[in-house]
C-alpha cells in the first residue's frame, strides 16, 4: 500500500505558470540554481525547511539570473524520471517515447534539449538501482528524494499535468532499471551488521568491516563511496585510519 494519496489533475493554460504544472507549484519544494548548482539556498538544500515557495523561487531566480528547480523530498508524493541523452538522429528514441507514454504524466524537454523529465506521483522502488542504461540511447534515472530537476516548462507532446501513477511507476522501474544485488557472506566470519552486540561491544575485525563496506558499495544500497572502501582497505594492510586523518585526533 502506498504511503501517499495520489491525485488526478488536468492542467491547462489557465492553471499553469510558464508550463509548470499547478500540482508542483502548490508545494514549497523549490530552489534556485545556476549551471545546475544550487544557489538559493546554496547549502542545506536537501532540508525542507530551506526550500522556497514557487512565488519566492521565481523572484529569487530573476534577482540572481538563475533557473528554478523542483526538489524531491521524502515527505512528498512525487517521483522524477530523468531520461538523459535520449535523442538519436535529432529525434527522441522510440524507447524514450514509450516510457513517456506509459507514465502519461507531466513531461518536459530538459535544458540540454536532448533529454526528457517526467514527474508523476508514485513510489520509487527500493528493489532497483537509481540508474539504468537504455538500449537505444542514453540512460534513465529515477529519484524521489534528495535530488532536484531544473525545470524548463517546455512541455513535451501535450503531457501538461502531474498524474498519480502508483501502478505504472514501479512497472517502468522494473522494466528499465537493474535490480539491486543481494549480498551474502560465505565464510564463517559474519559482517558487523549480523553480529550480536554485548553491552555495545563487538569483536569486529578490520577484515569484517572492509567486507561489510565492500558489499554495501557493490549493492548500491548505502551511502558508502569507493573512497571510503579504499581507505578501509589501506587500514587492513597496516595503515591506520588515524594516519589517513579520517578521524579527528
Amino acid at each position: 500500500m502506498s504511503r501517499f494519496e495520489f491525485t488526478s489533475q488536468q492542467d491547462n493554460e489557465d492553471n499553469t505558470d510558464g508550463g509548470i504544472p499547478s500540482r508542483l507549484r502548490e508545494h514549497d519544494q523549490w530552489l534556485v540554481t545556476q549551471d545546475k548548482k544550487p544557489v538559493a539556498p546554496s547549502e542545506g538544500w536537501q532540508e525542507s525547511v530551506n526550500h522556497l515557495s514557487f512565488t519566492e523561487v521565481q523572484d529569487k531566480a530573476e534577482q540572481l539570473g538563475g533557473e528554478v528547480a523542483f526538489c524531491f523530498t521524502e515527505s512528498g508524493p512525487f517521483v522524477g524520471f530523468d531520461l538523459d541523452v535520449v535523442k538519436a538522429n535529432g529525434e527522441f528514441t522510440e524507447e524514450a517515447r514509450t516510457i513517456v507514454r506509459r507514465l502519461d504524466s507531466y513531461t518536459e524537454v530538459s535544458s540540454s534539449g536532448t533529454g526528457l523529465h517526467v514527474i508523476a506521483e508514485g513510489n520509487r522502488s527500493d528493489d532497483h538501482k537509481h540508474r539504468g542504461d537504455l538500449s537505444e540511447a542514453g540512460h534513465l534515472e529515477v529519484y524521489d528524494e534528495s535530488r532536484y530537476f531544473v525545470l524548463t516548462g517546455d512541455v513535451y507532446d501535450g503531457f501538461t499535468s502531474v498524474e498519480g501513477r502508483p501502478t505504472v511507476v514501479p512497472e517502468v522501474q522494473d522494466g528499465y532499471l537493474p535490480k539491486r544485488q543481494k549480498f551474502s557472506f560465505t565464510s564463517q566470519q559474519k559482517p558487523v551488521s549480523e553480529q550480536e552486540f554485548d553491552g555495545g561491544q563487538t569483536d569486529a575485525t578490520p577484515e569484517q568491516v572492509r567486507r561489510t563496506i565492500q558489499a554495501y558499495v557493490k549493492t548500491d544500497s548505502k551511502d558508502v563511496d569507493e573512497e571510503v572502501l579504499r581507505l578501509c582497505e589501506g587500514a587492513t594492510r597496516g595503515e591506520s585510519l588515524h594516519q589517513r586523518q579520517i578521524w579527528p585526533s
